[in-house]
């Protein structure tokens, strides 16, 4: 009898390309599963995330043969490039990287800056800002009446009938989802005193007999004895 001869073939494989089951996934509330293809066999499949390996998490999943990558759910930290990889004895290939876009938000929005209290005649500017993908659209409301969309307001020449709420919601306009951020103003003619008692982020102002006013734009002294915040030593100039 002859002795029999085994040929084993190892072929180049192809590029590989990598599919996804949702193309807009929404962040703790949908699954995604990607798939490296083709399916060839005595390959080993490997997956990279913003050219990094897999980090460990209970919510990646790896099939059998790493072929199938399943998120579950996703967040917003699973955006990136995801690449999948495959190997044999004689070639190694890459897939064009595939970029998971995680919608999420808006969260709680943050209005800027963080003071409260303000002297009449200033402006006043305030900033709302949330993370949301994508960017959420913002309003504002302030004691309840609606206001044109906008992420600042700015309102000049404040008086103490602009005194109130200022609401702040933040809307995205994908998931669907609300938040709002709720900041009380108080608009006054007095200087405002920290919890040490000196002036703070405020300008004093005086009246005249002929209702003239003077702006000092530095602390002054003040006596908290006194129910008034007003300052002990007037300046002696007018404007």
């Amino acid at each position: 009898m002859g002795n029999a001869l085994s040929v084993f073939c190892t072929v180049e494989l192809p590029k590989p390309s990598i599919t996804s089951n949702n193309s807009l996934p929404e962040e703790h509330k949908d699954p995604v599963v990607l798939r490296c293809e083709p399916q060839t066999q005595d390959t080993t499949y490997l997956w990279l995330i913003s050219s990094q390996s897999l980090p460990a998490s209970d919510r990646l999943q790896l099939s059998k043969d790493n072929r199938t990558l399943t998120l579950l759910p996703v967040t917003r930290k699973d955006t990136g490039h995801y690449v999948c990889e495959t190997r044999n004895p004689v070639s190694v290939s890459r897939s064009d990287p595939f970029t998971l876009n995680v919608v999420y938000g808006p969260d709680t929005p943050i209005i800027s800056p963080s003071d409260s209290h303000y002297l009449r005649g200033t402006n006043l500017n305030l900033s709302c800002q949330a993370a949301s993908n994508p960017p959420a659209q913002y309003s504002w409301l302030i004691n309840g009446s609606s206001l044109h969309p906008t992420q600042e307001l700015f309102i000049p020449n404040i008086t103490a009938h602009d005194s109130g709420s200022y609401t702040c919601l933040a809307h995205n306009s994908v998931t669907g989802l609300n938040r709002t951020t709720v900041k009380t103003i108080t608009v006054s003619g007095k200087c405002l005193l920290d919890h040490s008692h000196q002036a703070v982020g405020c300008r004093a102002v005086w009246f005249s007999e002929k209702s003239l006013e003077a702006v000092v734009s530095h602390p002054v002294a003040m006596d908290t004895s006194k129910s008034q915040s007003l300052p002990l030593n007037p300046p002696t100039t007018s404007l």
